[in-house]
C-alpha cells in the first residue's frame, strides 16, 4: 500500500527462479535476497524502516521472543523441530 500511497515506480518483473540468476543479474534488477535463517530475518528487520511502525515497547518484546524462539530450536534437531512445529500449526 505505501508504493501505491506514495506513487513508487513499479520494480522490474522478475520472470525467472532467482535462485538461478547470477549476482550481476539480481543486481541489475534490484533484486535483494531474503535472509536465510531466523537469526538474519531478525537483524535484517531491526534494520529496516518497518520497526518505525512499530512502537519500542512492542518490538522490544518481539525480538525477545524471537531471540527466544531462535535460541530453543538451536538445540533442537531438524526432526524434532519439524514435529514440534506441525504439532502446533
Amino acid at each position: 500500500m505505501q508504493g501505491i500511497e506514495e506513487q513508487l515506480a513499479q520494480p522490474a518483473l522478475v520472470n525467472t527462479d532467482p535462485s538461478e540468476m547470477s549476482e550481476s543479474e539480481l543486481s541489475k534488477l534490484e533484486v535483494v535476497r531474503l535472509p536465510d535463517t531466523a537469526k538474519t530475518a531478525l537483524v535484517t528487520m531491526q534494520a529496516s524502516a518497518v520497526v518505525s511502525w512499530i512502537s519500542a515497547d512492542m518490538l522490544a518484546s518481539y525480538v525477545l521472543l524471537r531471540e527466544a524462539e531462535i535460541a530453543a530450536a538451536s538445540e533442537q534437531s531438524l526432526e524434532a523441530l519439524t514435529l514440534k512445529y506441525r504439532q502446533v500449526f
